[in-house]
């Protein structure tokens, strides 16, 4: 299973990789793209409900929805940010175009027909309250959430943003791999939009057409551009994906639909293929992140315009009485179906059987497996998960990430002076920062000058010190005896084997713990 499952759930183009969205469930990760999704699910629900009943706009009940709205977004900002920006921007187009209630019903002429300047100016007008109405509430409450959140973190990410290099695109096959369902689906769904309003001639007419066209060619701008940066390959398959299914979108959805829930339905389509471009020109902090999470939204918008999608286009072949086209779909629909079942049902069974410690355990008890690996750790983990009251500071051995280190830290929730250094720096601490910290850690547990020891613990305000098989692995000419030797400074609150738990003197856990447990 190890050479079948991973390949199967992650596609890779080095030095960056993409999880399927399964993986991250299956697997129960809590990383920021994972942990936003009922936030994202009920920003969208929220948005396609502004989108579809303006009349209520300048009541009580329109308020609320935008305020609320807003407020979901805004928390994406600290929840994970790349869904602030993704979902921002989605709902951003959904307020632009959402419908408008008129002030004023426009005169007509003699004959009935109305008068285009009368509708022109109710129009803009209406539309220009109705936006500084929206963009007031909306953008005034998830302000508030972005400025309360930057108040109680106070950093600025490390990287920036950029052009991703040659190497580092995704080819139209690896997109098929990692969420073919949705890009088969989505396209199939417009195709059939397409046809329906082919055999009605709804959408033949010059503006249309043109609108589309110029939609299709400025979605391989963002590639034209990119060449203009130096990079000579691009993803040109994937352009043309997007650009037509963009453009098809415009004409078939958006363009000549009467249906409000057709044209929300649209934004959502065309928000995923225009993600897909974004994702696959420009990073933001890193290529890697970028794809995790920006795929994220993709695999949420395509999902949608999919099913729902999915849902149209079967009543446009019932209205029009094809039915063999009806059966066809219905057994897509089907396979589809099945294909899921199956493919969701097989990797279930290799995470199952997948041995990735010593002894399964088959349970929901996520540290059960650490009796195999560290009987010791994890006797001292279940006591701190126990008897610890508050969010103390854990010292404990520093190294590579996705390793044996800051395990306590990760299965207890508490501080650690500095964790997986890669993730650290993400969210704002600097190189500086994380060498000093490296090097008070290596100090703390090697260093014979008691006197420097005790600067380092209060600069880093270090309640508890952990020493244990992986710290002494870790720092070879680890001064054990200090510990024992200097009671002012250290005092032990409890032994489980070779692992040992350290209160330092100025922590107010001293209190509770200085006269020492020893088991």
């Amino acid at each position: 299973f190890d050479t079948t499952f991973w390949p199967s759930t992650r596609v890779f183009t080095s030095p960056s990789f993409l999880e399927y969205t399964s993986w991250s469930l299956l697997f129960a990760d809590l990383h920021a793209h994972v942990v936003a999704i009922p936030f994202t699910v009920t920003a969208l629900g929220l948005a396609t409900l502004l989108f579809l009943d303006g009349s209520t706009r300048y009541s009580a009940r329109g308020v609320a929805l935008r305020i609320t709205l807003g407020t979901v977004v805004g928390a994406l900002f600290g929840i994970n940010t790349w869904d602030f920006i993704s979902f921002g921007g989605v709902v951003g187009v959904v307020i632009v175009l959402a419908r408008v209630p008129l002030f004023w019903q426009p005169p007509a002429k003699a004959d009935g027909t109305p008068i285009l300047g009368e509708v022109i100016l109710v129009t803009l007008f209406s539309r220009a309250v109705a936006l500084v109405w929206d963009l007031l509430l909306f953008g005034s409450s998830a302000a508030l959430c972005v400025w309360l959140y930057r108040q109680g973190v106070s950093f600025r990410p490390a990287g920036g943003w950029g052009w991703v290099s040659n190497h580092e695109f995704n080819s139209f096959l690896k997109l098929l791999r990692i969420m073919g369902y949705w890009v088969v689906g989505m396209l199939a769904v417009v195709g059939v939009l397409t046809w329906d309003r082919i055999k009605t001639r709804a959408f033949l007419s010059v503006p249309h057409l043109l609108i589309g066209g110029l939609l299709l060619a400025l979605t391989f701008l963002p590639g034209i551009l990119s060449v203009g940066q130096g990079r000579e390959f691009q993803p040109w398959e994937t352009f043309g994906y997007v650009s037509l299914l963009i453009c098809l979108t415009y004409v078939a959805l958006w363009g000549t639909s009467d249906s409000n829930e057709v044209k929300a339905l649209s934004i959502f389509i065309a928000g995923a293929g225009a993600l897909i471009v974004i994702l696959e020109i420009f990073f933001l902090l890193d290529r890697m992140n970028t794809l995790f999470k920006g795929y994220m939204a993709v695999w949420m918008l395509s999902g949608l315009g999919t099913v729902v999608g999915g849902y149209f286009a079967y009543q446009a072949l019932k209205m029009r009485g094809s039915k063999i086209a009806q059966m066809t779909a219905r057994y897509v629909a089907y396979a589809l179906v099945a294909l899921l079942v199956i493919g969701t049902s097989v990797n279930v069974f290799a995470i199952v059987r997948l041995k990735r410690v010593p002894v399964r355990h088959f349970t929901f008890d996520g540290i059960a497996y650490l009796q195999d690996m560290n009987r010791d750790d994890a006797a001292l983990i279940e006591w701190l998960n126990k008897n610890i009251v508050g969010t103390p500071t854990i010292l404990e051995a520093h190294g590579d990430a996705y390793r044996e280190y800051t395990r306590i830290s990760m299965h207890t929730g508490l501080p650690t002076v500095l964790g997986w250094e890669h993730h650290a720096k993400q969210r704002g601490l600097s190189e500086p920062g994380a060498l000093e910290r490296r090097k008070a850690i290596q100090t703390i547990y090697v260093s014979d000058d008691i006197e420097q020891v005790k600067k380092l613990l209060l600069d880093h305000h270090v309640d508890f010190i952990v020493v244990g098989g992986v710290e002494r692995s870790t720092y070879r000419r680890l001064n054990e005896a200090k510990f024992e030797q200097h009671p002012e400074l250290f005092t032990k609150v409890i032994s489980f084997g070779n692992s040992s738990l350290y209160v330092t003197y100025f922590s107010k856990y001293n209190q509770i713990y200085g006269s020492g447990m020893r088991k």
